[in-house]
């Protein structure tokens, strides 16, 4: 019963106080924070410490660009997911700590797409680690904003990696003929393979490969064709816990995996991503199985559930890492 006397004194407290002025809070004297903190985000899978590390953001029309929507479908899924156009797309790279390696999956943009990329190793650093601890790079691919990152002035970024990439990307992006007849981002994507192969091919540190094959205990790289001529997925398994780094496999969750046949201009065989795509997410979906994409809304990390003839995305629960 003391609580509307407590009420009342309050706001008889509050009305003859409300002309005062309060020392440190006028508008003039608030230092706004324009970006936010350093963008990692570690979580555990099994005996596996991962760290999801953002590379930044960048503005892509995606309404314009995937290949298989009516007239304002994308429009529309966008205003249902509360999300604008042109999509503010992240880019991400994921560190696994298993113990005995130190392993980056993708590498980021680099200087190559300007200031709001290029940001994986200072968050590699904030989130507790140095450049020259991680052993391996396992790339998904070769385009500019999974590789850009490798190197720093035509210098290794991560000197002591040996960087993995599928063969079929090397041989695509060092071939002259197709060099000859890229434009636009595809010139970017050229420029950048031949800067990673460099950088890192006349240290001895780059490897090619080809097909299924387990690159460490718990880490294996299964072929993800379409999106690229080597593209590849990797799967992560420890103590029963299991997780999918999809790469390129998709680009805007808010329509693909509704439509998993919708590809992408930037997908070099659509019909191939589209069919690959599919039979990945059947895979990870309903079976508690993490997956991770470069380019989710950070962290990017989630699990699927089946629903119709797609899925339904379930972004993780934030974790303090009690």
């Amino acid at each position: 019963m003391r609580i509307i006397p407590s009420i009342a004194l309050a706001l008889t407290i509050g009305v003859g106080t409300v002309a005062l002025p309060v020392k440190g809070y006028a508008a003039d004297e608030v230092t706004t924070m324009p970006r936010q903190a350093p963008g990692f985000y570690k979580w555990t899978l099994g005996n596996f410490a991962i760290t999801s590390l953002s590379d930044g953001t960048f503005d892509l029309p995606v309404d314009q660009l995937l290949i298989g929507p009516e007239p304002g479908e994308v429009a529309a899924a966008f205003e249902l997911a509360f999300a604008k156009l042109p999509m503010e797309m992240s880019v991400n790279a994921f560190l696994i700590d298993t113990g005995a390696q130190l392993i980056l999956v993708d590498a980021g943009g680099g200087s190559l797409y300007g200031p709001t990329l290029g940001q994986t190793q200072q968050n590699l650093i904030a989130a507790g680690y140095q450049p020259d601890q991680v052993d391996l790079v396992l790339l998904t691919h070769i385009h500019g904003d999974h590789s850009g990152g490798l190197s720093i002035e035509g210098k290794p970024a991560y000197p002591n990696a040996k960087v993995w990439v599928g063969q079929g990307d090397i041989d695509f992006f060092t071939d002259p003929d197709k060099k000859e007849a890229a434009a636009g981002l595809d010139e970017l994507n050229f420029s950048a393979a031949q800067s990673l192969l460099s950088a890192y091919q006349e240290a001895g540190q780059l490897v090619a490969f080809s097909g299924e094959r387990e690159i460490v205990p718990g880490v294996r790289a299964l072929p993800a064709i379409g999106h690229s001529t080597g593209h590849t997925v990797y799967a992560i398994e420890s103590e029963g816990e299991s997780l999918v780094l999809l790469g390129d496999l998709l680009h805007v969750p808010q329509v693909q995996f509704a439509h998993p046949e919708y590809s992408m201009v930037f997908d070099l065989d659509q019909d191939e991503a589209a069919a690959v795509r599919k039979t990945v997410l059947d895979g990870a979906s309903g079976k508690r199985q993490w997956i991770a994409g470069a380019h989710f809304s950070f962290p990017g990390i989630g699990h699927l559930l089946a629903k119709g003839d797609g899925f339904t995305y379930v972004p993780a629960e934030y974790s303090a890492n009690r």
